[in-house]
């Protein structure tokens, strides 16, 4: 997937050498943007294949994506301890990690420099998230192919992730979190977004903000996610979709909320 390969790319950068604090800088936004792009523009063109074969009436349902969380995650990957990058290596890494973001730590306690760090990492990734001319210009297009494959009444189901638990973490941590962190950035106004929970009530392992439209059980076989939530109700819009092959997505949306109406945890 886009997002590997950009995180590969970074840890060639940062791993190979100690770089000036542009270029470190500069190879930290090209994975952001990299990894980004890549998985929207990937997407966009499953889809619009999907498309161009005349479906009407089909719910197409998408199992992945990718959040802020998610990128600092691969981005301090190689300084943990499931790392397989060899020492001196991780401290070129560490070196490159702290001249990109200016980083000076306040704390002597190492826990402590780790979380002002990933605060400080966190913050690049959400602005850059914001600022990215292309970044904007993938989610742009992105909604732009649901569009116009709901056009031909049919319906795209997006699974919010599950990063709901690290979001908790990072919150009891002291992070500084606004709930853009776990947002899936395939979560675009034109899907129908799923969230995993029980009884109406989301579940603190899945991801959840205004973006979910809908909820259901992501218990499967043992396991839990809302990739196992959103294909149950992409069933369900099918369903409606064939039942009622005159409405459009926003309908069949609509009719499915009578039932699955979400709740935001207390």
């Amino acid at each position: 997937m886009p997002h590997v390969e950009a995180a590969r790319a970074l840890q060639s950068d940062w791993g190979a050498k100690e770089l000036s604090p542009e270029e470190s800088s500069e190879a930290l936004d090209r994975f952001i943007e990299n990894a980004s792009t890549g998985n929207l523009r990937h997407v966009s063109q499953q889809l619009q294949e999907i498309g161009e074969e005349g479906f009407q009436n089909s719910v197409v349902n998408i199992s992945q994506g990718l959040d802020a969380l998610a990128l600092l995650q691969l981005a301090t990957y190689p300084l943990g301890r499931r790392s397989k990058l060899p020492s001196p290596q991780q401290a070129t890494y560490e070196k490159n990690l702290y001249s990109a973001l200016s980083f000076q730590p306040k704390s002597l306690h190492p826990g402590n420099v780790k979380i002002e760090r990933d605060n400080v990492l966190l913050q690049r990734i959400k602005k850059r998230f914001q600022v990215d001319s292309d970044i904007q210009g993938a989610i742009q297009g992105w909604n732009e192919t649901v569009r116009q494959f709901e056009s031909d009444r049919n319906s795209v189901v997006v699974a919010a992730g599950n990063s709901g638990k690290h979001f908790q973490l990072l919150d009891r941590l002291g992070f500084q979190l606004d709930g853009s962190e776990d947002h899936n950035l395939l979560a675009v106004d034109e899907v129908t977004t799923v969230g995993a929970g029980e009884s109406g009530v989301s579940s603190p392992l899945a991801s959840f903000g205004p973006e979910v439209d809908l909820l259901a059980s992501g218990e499967f076989e043992g396991k839990f996610g809302t990739s196992y939530a959103s294909p149950k109700v992409a069933n369900l819009m099918r369903t409606v979709h064939l039942s009622h092959p005159e409405y459009t997505s926003d309908e069949v949306e609509a009719a499915l909320k009578v039932q699955l109406r979400p709740k935001s945890p207390e």
